[in-house]
């Protein structure tokens, strides 16, 4: 059962949680039908105004559950805590409101591990073990916290907040999508602890050397990110190895799910594609965050076409399943809580060279239509933007015409991006920018980086 289905349950009894729903719903419809202007919607005053009230009487009864928690340890107190932070969460996200609901994922996972500690008696005070078959409430509740976990390291945590156990092998065949999915999260964290290490070897070596002197958050997230692909790991003496033992157990998942037949009907198959492409996107990962030079991930360019494949099938079965019809672009956006496709399909648009396949994957992205920690059409135009100068720039180099489609030999390395940061103020579109990295124009040194600004608002059109 999905955390939505447990709120919706649970509503009907707790107050805090009719409250903390009725604020999400009414946050939502405040914007989705209202007309953009730049990155953010036009909201509704009045019904902005009404979901605040609501917000605000779900986290004052919400408070009460937390004192409760502190002194009980109470089951049932946990797990509405757990689901109103969620609530709140939502609530936060689609008010564009990134840092506060930071704090409310802050407090889950200290709930989390609070109520996981008394259950297992850890002394890893960060430890959370997952049940790769969940049968309470509070199992799905942490699957749902460790996937946020997750998603949050990708747009922006150095590394993950938790660190995530199954407390079995990786079996050698799934009995399920849903314990192949538990077992995927549980490496997707661990590379990520990993490359942590990398980040913060980088940071500190950029940090000796006064480059981050006097830069925003993003040019340092954009420089941090490129030089640790290459910075010395004298301070990290075991990322290597255990990146080769990251490979090793993504290898053993592949044979586990390679061995799960796939069931016909409609939730099996979308769950199925998902977790293949996500898969991908952890494979790409610890494939690549040491490649000195970026030419290398052009290995990839036949997987991008066949994966990018498998996120088009899943959001075409989407489409076909709420009867949106063919060509139609006036929907307004769906919310997801999740990252879902999004970190693949910019992966995609970004590192293949190859123009026919990274436009298919920016389209994808203006079609997905979503809003949660990334709005999916803000993101597509920056993809877009991207690709753009990253293509004159090959042109320019080598002289091929303009309405030629590039191939991946056809993109020098001195014309590819390292590392790409969407940068802006939400209420500033017309002075947005991406933050890049290229190859370092001293061999010795770190990354150049490079700001383009633009005026998104005409593709965002």
């Amino acid at each position: 059962m999905s955390w939505q289905k447990l709120v919706l349950q649970a509503s009907l009894q707790e107050p805090a949680l009719f409250h903390g729903l009725c604020s999400v719903g009414m946050v939502y419809q405040a914007t989705r039908m209202q007309p953009h202007r730049g990155l953010i919607p036009i909201t509704d005053r009045e019904l902005h105004a009404s979901a605040l009230g609501q917000y605000s009487r779900a986290l004052s009864l919400t408070q009460q559950f937390i004192q409760k928690t502190t002194t009980t340890g109470d089951r049932h107190d946990t797990e509405v805590v757990l689901l109103a932070c969620l609530l709140f969460v939502c609530f936060e996200m689609m008010s564009w409101e990134e840092e506060n609901a930071a704090v409310h994922i802050k407090t889950g996972f200290r709930i989390l591990l609070d109520r996981a500690a008394a259950l297992t008696g850890s002394k890893n005070s960060r430890e959370l073990v997952l049940r790769s078959r969940p049968s309470t409430e509070f199992d799905m509740l942490a699957r749902t916290f460790a996937s946020l976990d997750i998603d949050m390291t990708l747009f922006g945590l150095e590394a993950p907040q938790l660190h995530l156990t199954a407390g079995m092998e990786i079996p050698a065949a799934f009995y399920n999508v849903e314990e192949a999915q538990v077992h995927l999260d549980i490496l997707s964290s661990r590379l990520h602890h990993i490359r942590g290490q990398a980040l913060r070897a980088a940071e500190a070596d950029l940090r000796a050397k006064g480059r981050l002197n006097n830069v925003d958050g993003d040019y340092q997230y954009c420089l941090v990110q490129a030089y640790s692909r290459t910075v010395k790991l004298d301070t990290a003496p075991t990322v290597l190895s255990d990146l080769e033992d990251c490979k090793r157990n993504l290898v053993a998942w592949m044979s586990g799910l390679a061995s799960f037949r796939e069931a016909q009907d409609r939730e099996t198959r979308l769950s199925h594609l998902l977790i293949k492409v996500q898969f991908f996107f952890t494979w790409l990962m610890v494939c690549t965050c040491r490649d000195d030079e970026e030419t290398l991930v052009d290995r990839f360019e036949e997987q991008f076409a066949h994966v990018l494949g498998l996120a088009e099938q899943y959001v075409q079965l989407i489409i076909e399943s709420n009867d949106i019809q063919a060509g139609q672009t006036n929907q307004p956006e769906c919310f997801a809580l999740g990252a879902g496709l999004l970190p693949c399909v910019m992966s995609i648009a970004t590192k293949s060279r190859t123009s026919i396949i990274r436009w298919r994957a920016q389209r994808l992205l203006r079609r997905i239509n979503i809003r949660g920690l990334l709005e999916s059409g803000a993101l597509a135009a920056f993809v877009h933007r991207a690709i753009e100068l990253e293509e004159e720039s090959a042109r320019r180099i080598t002289g091929f015409a303009a309405d030629r489609n590039l191939s991946c030999d056809d993109v020098p390395e001195e014309a590819r991006f390292l590392e790409v940061t969407p940068s802006g103020e939400l209420d500033k579109p017309e002075s947005t920018r991406l933050v890049v990295a290229r190859r370092a124009s001293d061999p010795f040194g770190p990354p150049d980086i490079e700001e383009h600004w633009f005026d998104i608002r005409p593709l965002l059109a």
